[in-house]
């Protein structure tokens, strides 16, 4: 739903500034009027209103209105751009530490399969 939340903003959404329809430059001067996403995605609006409340929790969009809300992501400030391209850094590092980790738990794992499977190991009968 939220996806579908998010493609219905961006499809819907108006430019405060000009009043045309979003392009992907401006997608920070939408605003959403909740009434007409609730009748495009078919559900009911209180169910917009729980993501809407999560979305304001964690500072993503902001209510201009009773029912019309704003995306905030891109604002002026280039915050949330810095933010994400943060977590981007940090993931690709992250992606890194885990293939060093996951070859050197196979080089155990092999090493001790060869500790296991040596004839000098094995007790005499």
């Amino acid at each position: 739903l939220f996806v579908s939340f998010y493609y219905c903003f961006l499809a819907s959404g108006t430019n405060v500034q000009t009043g045309t329809p979003p392009c992907r430059v401006d997608n920070s001067l939408l605003l959403l009027n909740l009434n007409e996403a609730a009748q495009r995605l078919g559900v009911q609006k209180r169910r917009l209103y729980d993501i809407t409340n999560v979305l304001e929790g964690i500072n993503m969009i902001e209510k201009m209105g009773k029912n019309s809300i704003r995306w905030k992501i891109g604002d002026e400030h280039g915050t949330h751009g810095l933010e994400a391209q943060r977590l981007r850094d940090e993931n690709a590092d992250l992606e890194k530490q885990e293939a060093h980790l996951d070859l050197l738990i196979s080089d155990i794992s092999n090493a001790l399969k060869l500790a296991k499977e040596d004839p000098t190991d094995k007790q005499y009968r």
